[in-house]
């Protein structure tokens, strides 16, 4: 890093060197006695006698405390209250089994309820919620979701 910054700096103080004695850099006075824009050379460089510095963003450590409950909450276990991946999922249930899962929090149900009535009528009455826990009861639902459809599909070809 040290060899890089005074490249750099040797780089700019040779071009600043070589602006000096430039043979355009001598002011020119035209007749009149003032003097012409075009031939003025600026003075200072943007570089002169700067060093490249970057500055890091400060990081907070992450506490013992913090990352124990990080590991709680992604802590696959059906009795498990923190844990985060727990979705309640539409599907068309018998009416014996239309009952409010135990581990369901009443606000997660009142959310879901308050999904469930804003459906017409003709989809309430198959339709119940049913929860998922974890990437193993998603894939328990979609491989009963892909029995069902093979099903329907053989008992459209029959009819």
């Amino acid at each position: 890093m040290l060899a890089c910054s005074s490249l750099f700096s040797t780089l700019f103080s040779s071009q600043h060197q070589l602006r000096q004695t430039s043979p355009y850099q001598q002011h020119a006075s035209s007749s009149i006695g003032f003097q012409s824009p075009f031939n003025t050379v600026q003075q200072q460089t943007p570089f002169q006698n700067t060093q490249l510095t970057t500055q890091m963003a400060l990081v907070a450590p992450i506490h013992f405390l913090s990352l124990i409950a990080i590991t709680e909450v992604y802590k696959e276990d059906p009795s498990n209250p923190e844990y985060a991946f727990k979705h309640l999922l539409f599907s068309v249930t018998g009416q014996q089994y239309r009952v409010k899962p135990a581990s369901v929090s009443d606000i997660m149900w009142a959310e879901a309820i308050s999904k469930l009535e804003g459906m017409n009528s003709s989809e309430r009455e198959h339709m119940w919620h049913q929860l998922v826990q974890g990437f193993k009861d998603l894939s328990q639902r979609l491989k009963l979701q892909d029995e069902v459809l093979a099903s329907d599909r053989e008992r459209r070809k029959t009819t």
